[in-house]
């Protein structure tokens, strides 16, 4: 069974835990247990030396007071036996042929007490030592363990307790560490799974630590590939239109010129002034419209190679302005042109370019339904290194739906609009190397930023 990220983190975590507590704990425990019995043999060895004088072994008055001072019994004994001692009771002549045997073997002298632990129920520190002027005499001063073993116990008891509870402590810290450092992962991990099933609502969590960099990196991820998929899509929305294109313009140009052709020998043909010489021009007006949409059909079908040539961005936006200047008078309609003087000479096709900015012109004055304010400008991008126009009206302005669409083939809010003018813009403004968005203007309006690169 594969455990989880946050138990692989916390396991191991515990585990040391684990082992550094209980090693603390008995090296607590070790030595808190052996200064406690080293501090009792010490008072031991003292208080034998105080008690081996001749005039202290021999007494009892004395060694019971000894005794109540060093809380340890004295066996005084020699060869024939105890000459004194503080245990008087029935019960305690083992304790007493206890210590007396614990001294054979024993090489006892007068210079330093001997210590040694004698086992058996309880265990006992004795500590032997010669009676000073009584050759012989050995004083022996004992002191019981159970005391030790009580405190003992209850010093394990306190340190495996201190220890469990510190031991808990880490391993819940070390749980909420790692939960707090693994629930953006997991997080992360339930949207990619999402993405992966066309389900995510959104975009991942993004800060910055590593796992914050890593939604963000996720994130951009996602941007890109739904930039390409938008791409796929117009793509093919194109490939489509332009292959339906091809086919309705080649169906529509041949007829079409021939009665182009015939409506031009008709015209010739009645007199000038006449209602018929009227019908006729009102036939090659309408047949011109239709040339128009047949070559507007014929750029999405096969666009053509730029024809690039040095060129004046800001003259060819003047004879744009020049051309729609009449019907913008007629119609009402201001128009303010900010060309910027530090426009460079750049690497153009005008007829491409001209066809595409006034596709954009005549569709920002066809928004002004009853008058209104048109404003053309051109600048350097502060860099230097790109030329941007904007064409802004004060209209009726697009709403989201429709912005978001005004590029697609066949797409127009314009009544009897074709909806391939912004395409063929588009498609020329990036032949050149350029970018065309759409924008709302407040209160109302629309404004197209296009943008051309110097080089």
């Amino acid at each position: 069974m594969r455990l989880r990220l946050h138990h692989r983190i916390v396991l191991p975590f515990a585990a040391v835990a684990i082992v550094a507590t209980v090693g603390a704990a008995w090296v607590a425990f070790n030595v808190t247990s052996t200064a406690l019995a080293a501090h009792i043999r010490q008072d031991v060895v003292s208080a034998t030396s105080v008690v081996s004088r001749n005039g202290v072994a021999l007494n009892p008055a004395i060694l019971t007071a000894v005794k109540q001072v060093a809380g340890a019994d004295v066996v005084t004994f020699g060869p024939d036996g105890v000459l004194a001692t503080t245990l008087t009771g029935a019960g305690e002549q083992a304790l007493i042929q206890r210590v007396i045997a614990g001294a054979s073997g024993l090489r006892i002298r007068n210079e330093a007490p001997t210590v040694v632990e004698l086992p058996g129920d309880p265990s006992i520190y004795a500590a032997y030592l010669t009676v000073d002027g009584q050759p012989g005499a050995i004083v022996a001063l004992m002191h019981e363990n159970t005391e030790v073993e009580r405190v003992n116990r209850l010093l394990m008891r306190t340190i495996v307790g201190a220890a469990a509870v510190s031991l808990l402590f880490m391993i819940l810290v070390s749980e909420f560490v790692a939960r707090r450092v693994t629930a953006p992962i997991s997080r992360l991990a339930i949207f990619a799974q999402a993405v992966s099933t066309s389900q995510a609502p959104g975009r991942a969590e993004s800060g910055n630590d590593e796992v914050g960099r890593l939604g963000a990196a996720f994130n951009e991820m996602l941007e890109r590939l739904d930039q390409a998929q938008s791409a796929v899509v117009r793509s093919e929305k194109l490939s489509l239109a332009g292959l339906f294109a091809a086919r309705v313009a080649h169906d529509v140009r041949n007829p079409l010129s021939s009665i182009k052709m015939q409506t031009q020998l008709l015209r010739a043909s009645v007199a000038e002034g006449s209602e018929a010489r009227e019908m006729a021009d009102a036939m090659l007006h309408d047949i011109a419209q239709v040339e128009f949409v047949v070559k507007g059909l014929l750029d999405v079908a096969k666009p053509g190679q730029l024809q690039r040539v040095a060129c004046d961005l800001n003259g060819l936006l003047s004879g744009i302005l020049r051309q729609v200047g009449p019907q913008c008078r007629h119609r009402h309609i201001q128009v303010r042109a900010s060309l910027g003087e530090d426009i460079p000479v750049m690497q153009l096709d005008p007829d491409r370019l001209t066809q595409a900015l006034l596709n954009i012109v005549v569709n920002a004055t066809e928004a002004l339904r009853e008058g209104g304010t048109l404003d053309v400008s051109s600048r350097l991008s502060p860099d230097g290194r790109a030329v941007i126009v904007e064409v802004d009206d004060d209209g009726v302005g697009l709403d989201a739906q429709a912005a978001s669409r005004a590029f697609d083939p066949f797409v127009t809010t314009k009544p009897g609009g074709v909806g391939l003018g912004l395409v063929n813009a588009r498609a020329a403004v990036e032949g050149h190397g350029g970018s065309i968005s759409l924008a709302p203007r407040q209160p109302s309006g629309t404004r197209v930023t296009v943008i051309f690169p110097t080089r």
